[in-house]
C-alpha cells in the first residue's frame, strides 16, 4: 500500500526521491519502494527521513507497522 503521508509531505516540501536520498544517505530505490509500500522503513530510516523533511515520524509512518 502506497505511503500517502510520505508522498504528500515530500510533494508539499518540493523534495524529490533523489533529494531525500542525498540528504539521508538512503538509496533512492529504497526510498522509492518505501513510498510505494513494497519495502519497510526501519526505525533508523524513519528518523532520517522525518528529520530530513522536518516533521515528526508519526506524520509520515503509521504506528501499526511492525519491525
Amino acid at each position: 500500500m502506497k505511503n500517502v503521508k510520505l508522498c504528500s509531505v515530500m510533494e508539499q516540501k518540493g523534495v524529490t526521491v533523489k533529494d531525500l536520498s542525498a540528504i539521508t544517505g538512503i538509496h533512492p530505490n529504497d526510498i522509492y519502494q518505501i513510498r510505494k509500500g513494497t519495502k519497510y522503513a526501519w526505525s533508523g530510516w524513519k528518523k532520517k527521513i522525518a528529520d530530513a523533511l522536518g516533521v515528526a515520524e508519526a506524520e509520515l509512518f503509521d504506528d501499526d507497522e511492525t519491525e
